[in-house]
């Protein structure tokens, strides 16, 4: 069996050009899921990072309720307290009350008076 040269050289060259675009679309093929692998990671990774910054954000509104609510139940026993407080006090310390005003016993005159102003600035000064 005598061999054409001529054909199995045209057979060999199609075989390495068959192997050359499979590999051409091997590579492409690759080259295009590395891509695809790498732009699903990153949108992975900006959805995750998206879900932190709002569970971040849903706990920071979430603790600042909370704040606001213990703070306003603090308010009202404050404020429950002094009403409680408020019907226990008659008077005030700084208004005066009016202490009815009798006469006394013994009328003392001006010059008595004075003396016994003396007398008693005179005890406490000793």
């Amino acid at each position: 069996p005598a061999v054409d040269p001529e054909a199995e050289a045209k057979a060999k060259a199609e075989a390495e050009a068959k192997a050359k675009a499979e590999a051409e679309a091997k590579a492409k093929a690759d080259a295009e899921a590395k891509a695809k692998a790498e732009a699903d990671a990153k949108a992975k990774a900006e959805a995750e990072a998206k879900a932190k910054e709002e569970a971040a954000k849903q706990a920071e509104k979430d603790e600042a309720a909370k704040r606001e609510a213990e703070e306003q139940a603090l308010r009202d026993k404050r404020a429950a307290e002094m009403a409680k407080h408020k019907g226990t006090v008659t008077a005030k310390p700084g208004k005066k009350t009016k202490v009815p005003v009798t006469a006394a016993k013994v009328q003392k005159g001006m010059l008595e008076k004075i003396i016994d102003n003396l007398n008693r600035l005179h005890k406490r000064a000793s």
